[in-house]
This record gives C-alpha cells, sequence and structure tokens, in this order.
C-alpha cells in the first residue's frame, strides 16, 4: 500500500475556511452563529493526515513507528501550546478576579493533561453565558485530538494484524469505528445528551473517521473521471458553506460540514477548477499554516474583551482583537512552532513545557498568596455554582430518558424523584440533605430545558419528550413522591398543534401533570417560582466594580427587585397552586423575599450562581423551604 502524502495547497487552505469561521463566530456570533462548525473540519482533516502518515511508517516495526508518531505529534503541537498557556496565564492573573483565577487554574491543569473536554463538559458547555469567560475553553477540541493520537494508532496497529491474518482490509475497519461513532453521536442528541455529544471522543470519532476512510479513497482516485470529481468538488464546497452559514438543525449542519469537508479533500486531489483558487490563494494557504497558533490566542483575546466591557465589545474593539489573534499566530508559528518542529531537538520541546509549567504554577501561586478577599471576591466564587449530576451517577431511564442517583438510600425504602429542568436538577443537594436522613432512594430526571408538563410546554419537540419521560415515572412503582421543578418566565407555552399561551394557561398544565402522577399512586409537590436577576450577577458584578464600570451603591442597587414587580407576575400562579396543592406546594420564594423587596444577593451572601440558577452555596440558606420539605417527606410512608 503506497500512502500518497505531498503537500497540498488547498487542505492549508480548508484549515483558513476552518479557522476563519472559529475566529468570526467567537468574536463576532450573531455574524456567523454556526461558525464553531470550522472545528469538526479541523477533525475531518486530522483523521485524514494521521491515519496516512501513521500508516505510511508501518514498514517500520511497531515500537518505530510510535516513537517516530508521537515525537513528530509532540514537537508538532506542545511547543505552541505550553509556551501559549504561559502568555496567558501571565496575562490573566493580572485582569482575573482571584476565584476566576483559580477555576482558570483547574482548566489549565485540565489542559495540560489532555482532558479538558471532559473537565469543560461537566463545567457547563459551551454555549452558555458563563462559558464565554472560560479562557481555555477551546482546549477541548485539542483534548479530543490528543486523545485520537492516543488511541487511534493502536486502532490502526490492530487493523493492520486484523488484515494480515484475516484478509479484512482495513478500510472495513475505519468505516465501521465511524459508523459507530455516527450512531452514538445521533443517539446521544435524541436522548438530551448534546453536551457529552459535542465534547467527547467517542462521539467525534466518526469525523475523524471520515477523514481516515480517504487514506483509502485516494488510492483509487485515479480512476475516477475528471468531470465527476469536479462536480463532487463544487458540491463539497457548496455543502460547506451551507453548513456554516444557513440557519437550521444542527445536526443537519454538522453532517453538511463534515461531509462537505470530507469530500473536498477527496475530489480536489488533482482537480484544476477555478473554484479552488477560493482555497489554493498565498492569503488562504498563509492563514491555514498559522490557523493553529491562531486558534491557540483568539479566543483568550475574545474572552479578555468581554472581561473587561462584561456586555459585548464594541465593534472595532473587536476588529483589534481579530487583528491581535492574527499576529499572535504569525509569531508563534515563525518563531515557537516552526524552530521547535524542525530545527530543535526532542529534549529541547520536553525543556520548553517544564520551564513553561514551572512559570504559569509560579504566577497563579503568588497571585493567590497575595490576594486580600472582600464580598465582591466572595459573591464571584458563586459563579456558575449551581449543582450538576455527577456523569457516573446517569444512567438510562425508561426507553428513552435519563436520571441521576443523587442518594442511593436503602434498598427496601420508597424512591424520591425530582423532575424537572435545570431549576430541578439545582434543588438537588437541598432534597438529598433532606431525603438522606429519612434512609430513601433519591433520583433526579432531567429534561433538558423542557418543561415537565405535557399539555404546554415550550416547544412541541418538549411535549414529546415530556410524554415519554412522564410515562417512565407512571409505569416506575418504585417512586412514591415526585418533587416538580421548573422555570416559569416566558411569556408564552405551546401545545402539541403548536398553538401559543400565556402564562395563566401554565398552571393548568402543571395540575394535569399532578393528576396524572396521583392516580398511579404518587404524591406530588411543587417548587414554586422565585425572583431571578436575569443577567449573570455572580459574574457581572464583582467585574463591573473591579473596572469601575459601577459605582458600589449601584452595585447593591441590582442585588434586589420591589416585592410588588414579583407579585404581579406570581400571584396568580401561586395562589392557584397554594390553593390545589396546600403544604406540597413549597414556598421557596419566602426565603428570599421580604415584605419589600426580593433578594439576589443579601448579608453578604450572592444567592445565584447565573441569571437563574441558585447557587449550591445559598441552598442552606434556605431555611423555610428545607423545613417545609422535611415535613413533607415526615408524612410519607415509610415502605
Amino acid at each position: 500500500m503506497i500512502i500518497d502524502l505531498k503537500y497540498r495547497t488547498e487542505i492549508d487552505g480548508l484549515r483558513a475556511l476552518a479557522i476563519i469561521s472559529v475566529v468570526i463566530y467567537h468574536f463576532f456570533p450573531h455574524i456567523m452563529p454556526n461558525g464553531f462548525l470550522g472545528v469538526d473540519i479541523f477533525f475531518v482533516i486530522s483523521g485524514y493526515l494521521i491515519t496516512g502518515h501513521f500508516i505510511s511508517l508501518q514498514k517500520n516495526n511497531t515500537t518505530n513507528s510510535l516513537r517516530v508518531f508521537y515525537s513528530r505529534r509532540i514537537k508538532r503541537l506542545f511547543p505552541a501550546l505550553f509556551v501559549f498557556f504561559t502568555i496567558t496565564t501571565l496575562v490573566l492573573t493580572n485582569i482575573f478576579l482571584n476565584s476566576d483565577i483559580n477555576k482558570y487554574a483547574s482548566s489549565l491543569v485540565a489542559a495540560k493533561t489532555f482532558w479538558s473536554n471532559f473537565y469543560f463538559w461537566r463545567d457547563g458547555g459551551y454555549f452558555g453565558t458563563s462559558d464565554q469567560l472560560k479562557p481555555l475553553l477551546h482546549i477541548w477540541s485539542l483534548s479530543v485530538e490528543e486523545q485520537f493520537y492516543i488511541l487511534y494508532p493502536t486502532f490502526i496497529l490492530i487493523s493492520i494484524w486484523i488484515r494480515k491474518k484475516l484478509e479484512i482490509p482495513i478500510s472495513y475497519l475505519v468505516f465501521i469505528l465511524t459508523i459507530l461513532s455516527f450512531i452514538l453521536w445521533i443517539y446521544l442528541h435524541h436522548i438530551g445528551g448534546a453536551n457529552p455529544a459535542f465534547f467527547l471522543l467517542p462521539t467525534r470519532a466518526w469525523q475523524f473517521g471520515l477523514g481516515g476512510f480517504l487514506v483509502f479513497m485516494n488510492l483509487n482516485s485515479n480512476n475516477s473521471k475528471s468531470s465527476n470529481l469536479n462536480v463532487i468538488l463544487i458540491i463539497s464546497v457548496l455543502a460547506l458553506f451551507f453548513g456554516l452559514l444557513a440557519n437550521t438543525d444542527l445536526i443537519i449542519q454538522t453532517i453538511m460540514v463534515s461531509l462537505g469537508a470530507t469530500f473536498f479533500i477527496y475530489s480536489s486531489f488533482k482537480s484544476k477548477l477555478s473554484l479552488l483558487w477560493i482555497f489554493k490563494n498565498i492569503f488562504a494557504v498563509w492563514i491555514g499554516r498559522i490557523s493553529y497558533s491562531i486558534y491557540l490566542y483568539h479566543w483568550p483575546i475574545a474572552v479578555i474583551l468581554v472581561y473587561y466591557f462584561v456586555d459585548s465589545p464594541p465593534f472595532f474593539t473587536s476588529v483589534i482583537g481579530i487583528f491581535l489573534s492574527l499576529i499572535f499566530g504569525y509569531l508563534s508559528y515563525k518563531y515557537i512552532e516552526t524552530p521547535f518542529r524542525r530545527h530543535f531537538k526532542f529534549v529541547h520541546t520536553i525543556l520548553l513545557i517544564i520551564i513553561c509549567t514551572l512559570i504559569s504554577l509560579s504566577a497563579i501561586k503568588f497571585v493567590n498568596q497575595n490576594t486580600s478577599e472582600n464580598f465582591i471576591e466572595k459573591w464571584s466564587v458563586t459563579n456558575g455554582s449551581n449543582y450538576r449530576c455527577p456523569v457516573s451517577s446517569y444512567y438510562l431511564y425508561g426507553t428513552s430518558s435519563r436520571a441521576c442517583v443523587i442518594e442511593e438510600g436503602l434498598k427496601f425504602k420508597p424512591t424520591i424523584a425530582i423532575f424537572g429542568n435545570s431549576h430541578a436538577q439545582m434543588y438537588a443537594p437541598l432534597i438529598a440533605e433532606a431525603i438522606k436522613n429519612k434512609g430513601y432512594r433519591g433520583i433526579l430526571i432531567p429534561m433538558s430545558g423542557c418543561l415537565p408538563t405535557v399539555k404546554l410546554n415550550r416547544a412541541v419537540s418538549c411535549i414529546d419528550i415530556a410524554n415519554s419521560t412522564l410515562n417512565s415515572i407512571l409505569d416506575d412503582k418504585d417512586i412514591k413522591h415526585v418533587f416538580l421543578s421548573m422555570t416559569w418566565y416566558r411569556d408564552n407555552y405551546t401545545n402539541i398543534s403548536g398553538e401559543l399561551f400565556g402564562t395563566d394557561e401554565l398552571v393548568g398544565a402543571i395540575i394535569n401533570t399532578i393528576n396524572q402522577l396521583k392516580m398511579s399512586g404518587k404524591s406530588v409537590s411543587v417548587m414554586s417560582p422565585i425572583a431571578i436577576p436575569n443577567f449573570p450577577i455572580a459574574s457581572e458584578l464583582p467585574r463591573k466594580f473591579k473596572f469601575n464600570h459601577l459605582s458600589l451603591i449601584d452595585i447593591k442597587e441590582k442585588t434586589y427587585i420591589d416585592r410588588k414587580i414579583f407579585n404581579s407576575k406570581f400571584n396568580n400562579i401561586n395562589n392557584e397552586l397554594k390553593k390545589y396543592l396546600g403544604n406540597n406546594y413549597i414556598e421557596v420564594f419566602d426565603d428570599l423575599c421580604d415584605s419589600n423587596h426580593c433578594y439576589f444577593a443579601k448579608d453578604g451572601v450572592m444567592y445565584f450562581a447565573d441569571s437563574d440558577h441558585l447557587s449550591q452555596y445559598s441552598l442552606k440558606s434556605l431555611y423555610k423551604t428545607q423545613a417545609q420539605i422535611k415535613r413533607i417527606l415526615n408524612n410519607l410512608p415509610t415502605k
């Protein structure tokens, strides 16, 4: 088998398209809202190049092949990466609040040990407001690639052995790997696992696999007619731009971009179509060559701008940020990437990694030892601290739902379920603490943004999800009590036909769910609405004070609202559900409001982790809520 690995300028042009899409998305998300799919293009390119490189080494013995492969990868990626870590750390320690530096330090450890994709998956995700303030968030994709580099050579070596022993072509095995990964990706999306599907290697392997499969397709590309290849090339370019620019289903766009990149690499191999000028011109090739370093530096620059301005940075400031990304990318490519890749020995790379790591850790330690704590620092600690179930606690629930265990309990005791969206999940530690003393088993059944109601919901698709999940709960004979909790803050809700209804009709939908649960022999409690800040208060107010955007008086005025505002919006809901449920209606707002105001922060305690979720740290301040939950549990049967 002969693999043609000659340099192809159009692949650098494809890299340019990928990095330009990502950079525009991060600086101007409204201009290219799907630009993050540029990362998917990088995965396809990596699969193609790494498969080709490794198979070309198979004439060597296994040990030597692995040594050469990993030596090349480390010299290619690590020098620029670890210098980037050091520069970023030195800059951020002079800008960030101490609590944000500590969070950054945790992400830095994850990034340096190649598991930042797991870290950021569990830390919230990629698309949330608070995620804009994570300077190393973009390193998740490098961790996926590094995990790919660790595992994939073993897969190829096993495939080579299978080919020799069983005469099964390597391409067949790569194809099987690709299909299995793709099925897993689709399945996780189906059960509400879009976050792990986005971050994890098993659900990204299909994109690497598409690129890897190209290596074997290109062996026979000479058999394809030039006219056919040109047609494929045109379609692939259209698919790329459609996926990056169109506003349609994300799964479809991801597939379009991935297949577009795949067939572009395949069909552009010997094409002379003038369309390729877009990818072969000097500027595109130059951007492609320095794309790795641009990728490293652009996101922390974007984060720093958002961190300082709090709101969206001015347009021209963001443009300057893009130019800075190009400058840092070029300097990194010329003075770090190229010398260490082509001129310095492997030992010099290892030495650089050690030096950079020591500098980064020393800078963070120095800041931690020389920062005084004040109430602003205490507030910022709660940023992003709402409860999330540990990954190890999740299991398949029913036929297409998932649940997580919040308290193991005793086998002969009944199960207590929390059912709802993220506003159910945020109360899990509070309820888990209450049921722990009773020996009950506790589970959380999350709805991935949907409400636990089947008559009305946020979207028609949510009604299907709610129906399926509710049926699983109704069939679960072990569940004796259900805590319902949800968001209450939309103006309109839809029924299965797509008709819109106001907030008043939501109460009827909630009572319908309650009645279905009661008819199956379960008792039900509902957590009340609470006043929410509607902006990421634990993140924004400390920064606005630090950078003198607001005075201390202005800051404190943003920590509460008039009680009349809350009452005008929720009195009808509270009164109707209190009348229907009695003491099983848990009035959480009583812990956060007095007769005059409803508070988001009070007496040095920041209640909220973001714009609407309570912090884990504030739950212990909800004394009335805790007492009411305990009274409800005391009235439950013990078996």
